[in-house]
């Protein structure tokens, strides 16, 4: 978790985070549920939401997450293909594309970290959540970082440039 070295610790830290990610729960992410359990230690009025359900169902003692969007999203070979093709076009437009598409979730997005009252929206990756987390903390005026993780860096599908732009660090 970030902060400045005059924030002291981040237990003073006194507006609530949204902690996104894209998809919620998977089985593969057990260190995105340890990362959950010790921010809602140090900060229990966090709040975690998932832009999609996850490949899983929800066990008694993981962290509980609210998901915006009921459609699943999964990688079929078509969606995979449909990525490959995306990368032909250029960066600006496939992010217009990209908001179109998920306008919906966007503004649930925002409406919820609204009535959340959040003040940072954290994406855990970089990827579709931090992409909308980005755009929903520009058009609320809040901050926003993400994790940067090695698949985001070598197969990333959304421009990092754009999204360091919008970051807090």
């Amino acid at each position: 978790m970030p902060h400045s070295a005059n924030q002291g610790s981040i237990q003073s830290c006194p507006a609530p985070i949204l902690y996104l990610l894209s998809r919620y729960p998977l089985w593969s992410e057990t260190f995105i549920r340890q990362d959950m359990r010790l921010l809602r230690t140090e900060l229990p009025e966090s709040c975690f939401m998932a832009l999609f359900a996850g490949d899983c169902p929800m066990q008694p003692d993981w962290p509980q997450v609210q998901i915006l969007c009921n459609k699943t999203r999964g990688q079929s070979f078509a969606k995979v293909s449909r990525n490959k093709l995306r990368r032909l076009i250029p960066g600006a437009l496939q992010a217009r594309l990209v908001l179109f598409k998920y306008r919906r979730t966007l503004r649930e997005l925002s409406r919820q970290a609204r009535l959340q009252q959040v003040r940072h929206i954290h994406a855990e990756f970089a990827d579709l959540a931090a992409f909308l987390g980005m755009h929903a903390a520009r058009r609320l005026g809040l901050g926003f970082s993400f994790g940067v993780h090695a698949a985001d860096v070598y197969a990333n599908q959304y421009s990092l440039s754009a999204l360091v732009q919008g970051a807090k660090f």
